[in-house]
């Protein structure tokens, strides 16, 4: 895997094996947004991806974006790989019973 597409594209068929609902984000006006929208039981997660291969960095109005969102107690993530990702769907499914 060297591309944001092919992580992309892993999260997809992750995601639909563990029943997450999984939207790549296309957001307005809105540079810096988080690329990914998941969903899973009443748990929502926003995950910028980056390049597996290691080009890609946070800019800075993504990470002013991002600790925006966290304040206001959104779970932003940073995935660059298969483990990222296993490791983040795992979060977001490990619903504990109330």
């Amino acid at each position: 895997m060297k591309t944001e597409k092919d992580l992309f594209n892993y999260y997809k068929r992750q995601c639909n094996k563990k029943r997450v609902t999984c939207y790549k984000v296309q957001a307005e006006n809105a540079n810096g947004w988080p690329d990914l929208f998941l969903a899973y039981k009443g748990r929502v997660f926003l995950v910028e991806l980056k390049s597996p291969a290691k080009t890609g960095r946070l800019s800075e109005r993504q990470k002013i974006i991002h600790n925006t969102l966290r304040l206001q107690g959104v779970n932003v993530y940073v995935s660059e790989s298969k483990e990222s990702a296993d490791e983040i769907i795992a979060k977001i499914t490990d619903v504990q019973p109330t």
